[in-house]
């Protein structure tokens, strides 16, 4: 496999002159004055913002990834698939479209989007690209995740959850406003990402097909085969160019800091691959002699250890999860009174995934003059946001996972140990400004005995989402998906059970019109049941005693489930209404005009 090495305001004195002189030709003092105070606060704004894009052009030239702009624009022209391994820090995620955009990828008003795998790096990201293209979030440059948009006609560099980018599949199978497609954080190996692969590989063949006049996709779909043609294909999803439609040829960039380069070019058959240097500075790493019974005191001990005898520099704790911080967090609380005066300042900064917005991007802002900064994060710190000033690290050498059983048909998040890769990332971290510690709490023995990877989302946890999305598609083989790594066996049962709980007519309303069914967040099982007894719950709620309709309410989750679940019986919906009103209001049920 190729790869390449890239490398003014008035002073005091004179305000009381100007305002004498005003009054002594009958002139207001509030009129001499405010005009010349004005155009100085203006004045003082347009220096500040001048000296903030004169420091943000420099960052952006300093960057690792800046000398390079033109070799790699270059290579993604030659390429239609390209592999960037670039370490944390070195500026791909942010510059890479910049450099696209400028490149004219976006002139016939196409998009660039790039999916990230949490709605943290959405987020921050694109606020900053905003920021270094100088302009509103939303124009120019936006982002996209669940609950949240921020984007307008006038985007064309657009982040995103790899997640919302499937859900665009099924309503554009295509994904025809896109020019370049950009699947960041890659080695973490979501769920998402992995079908997110298989869905793109054979989008860029069908889109490559549709210009040349020859085969494209083929999801199996029969509402599909009324503008497709039909061709068998080993991919399992190969889609046939739509009549009288042609599509631009799509650019897919796969990039990642930590990434098995050899594996995601075989499987985009021998896709080349470039290696981007970062900034990386020396890290000392530190192991305990045993293995710590107690992780969470030891991190405790850790901090405290850092603050009282390290040098200046912010400290980043790595924990498995909201509990765990929320802990820590109050721990630190309680022990830091009991510190000298002096010794104090110690600010805890919290970040995870349920974090509102707001809060999370407090770890990004400087910490206040004379105070330490202790940020306690889950491993959404270890590659999908990097937060300035961090020279500390604490790796107690664990995080969260999602694990099913398919025995018992039931999903868990359960904490096991990193992997090797996990480990650098982390001690990374503390490397990226200048050089850096970092404490992993464990012995050295045990960082050896580490996989060198983590095991992909798909091999460990439940597929039941993942099939309704590939049947909304059109895919009928699910297991013959072209996935990069198969799933478990024990997950194949689940695929053939799952598959045909939910009929096909369900996911589909017409060619391209996806049912409402596939977009709510469920099991196929839970989704048959809320489907298949909707007229049974109206019966229920109307028979049942007072006190339990609004539990039957609650329990059915109806604000959502019965927005989503367009039936045939319509009138079901008016009447459900109807119900939930009349219960918020105190009304009886047993109103004129209704019928039994």
């Amino acid at each position: 496999m190729p790869e390449v090495c890239v490398m003014c305001c008035p002073s005091s004195g004179a305000r009381a002159l100007h305002a004498e002189t005003a009054t002594m030709r009958g002139a207001t003092l509030v009129d001499a004055t405010m005009p010349s105070v004005q155009r100085g606060s203006f004045s003082n704004r347009q220096t500040q913002f001048s000296e903030r894009r004169q420091k943000i052009i420099q960052q952006r030239k300093s960057l690792p990834i800046a000398p390079v702009e033109k070799r790699l624009v270059e290579e993604v022209r030659k390429h239609d698939v390209l592999i960037i391994v670039g370490e944390t820090g070195s500026g791909k995620t942010t510059q890479i479209p910049q450099f696209l955009f400028d490149a004219g990828f976006c002139c016939d008003g196409r998009v660039i989007g790039i999916t990230q795998p949490r709605r943290v790096a959405a987020v921050t990201v694109a606020k900053r690209v905003a920021e270094e293209c100088g302009v509103e979030l939303g124009q120019k440059v936006g982002y996209s995740v669940r609950f949240d948009d921020a984007t307008s006609g006038l985007t064309r560099i657009k982040y995103m959850t790899d997640g919302l980018l499937l859900r665009e599949a099924l309503l554009d199978p295509y994904l025809s406003k896109y020019s370049v497609i950009i699947v960041d954080e890659a080695h973490e190996r979501t769920v998402h990402t992995d079908v997110l692969m298989g869905l793109l590989k054979s989008v860029q063949l069908a889109r490559s097909s549709s210009v040349s006049g020859g085969q494209g996709l083929n999801f199996g779909n029969k509402n599909m085969n009324k503008l497709f043609e039909k061709e068998n294909d080993q991919s399992g999803i190969f889609l046939k160019k739509p009549r009288h439609e042609k599509y631009a040829p799509l650019k897919l960039i796969i990039m990642s800091a930590s990434l098995d380069a050899r594996a995601f070019s075989e499987y985009f058959g021998g896709a080349k691959a470039v290696h981007i240097q970062g900034r990386q500075f020396p890290v000392d790493i530190f192991y305990t002699r045993d293995a710590e019974t107690d992780y969470l005191d030891a991190s405790l001990i850790t901090i405290f250890q850092i603050h009282l005898e390290e040098g200046p520099g912010d400290i980043l704790v790595f924990l498995t999860g909201q509990e765990e911080i929320e802990s820590v967090e109050r721990l630190i609380s309680e022990k830091l009174p009991q510190l000298p005066q002096e010794s104090q300042k110690l600010l805890v900064v919290p970040i995870f995934a349920a974090l509102p917005s707001e809060q999370q991007m407090r770890v990004f802002a400087p910490s206040p003059s004379g105070f330490r900064k202790v940020i306690l994060a889950t491993n959404i710190a270890e590659t999908s946001v990097t937060i300035p000033g961090i020279k500390y690290v604490i790796d107690p050498g664990f995080v969260k996972a999602r694990s099913y059983d398919p025995g018992k048909g039931m999903e868990s998040l359960i904490i096991i140990p990193t992997s090797k890769s996990q480990a650098l990332q982390r001690s990374g971290r503390a490397g990226r400004e200048g050089p850096g510690k970092c404490f992993r709490l464990y012995p050295e023995r045990e960082f050896e005995k580490l996989e060198d990877s983590t095991m992909p989302e798909i091999k460990r946890c439940n597929l039941s989402n993942v099939i309704l999305q590939l049947k909304a598609l059109g895919v009928d083989d699910i297991l013959g998906f072209d996935f990069i790594d198969k799933p478990s066996s024990g997950n194949h049962d689940q695929i053939v059970e799952d598959s045909a709980v939910i009929p096909c007519s369900h996911f589909s309303l017409s060619v391209f019109q996806p049912s409402p069914f596939v977009l709510w967040p469920s099991s196929p099982h839970c989704l048959s049941v809320f489907y298949d007894n909707h007229r049974q719950l109206i019966d229920r709620l109307r028979n049942s005693a007072p006190f339990y309709r609004k539990q039957l309410l609650t329990i059915s989750d109806v604000n959502l489930c019965f927005k989503c679940l367009q039936t045939k019986e319509e009138e079901n919906q008016i009447e459900l209404d109807s119900f939930r009103i009349e219960i918020g209001t105190g009304k009886s049920l047993e109103s004129p005009g209704r019928d039994g």
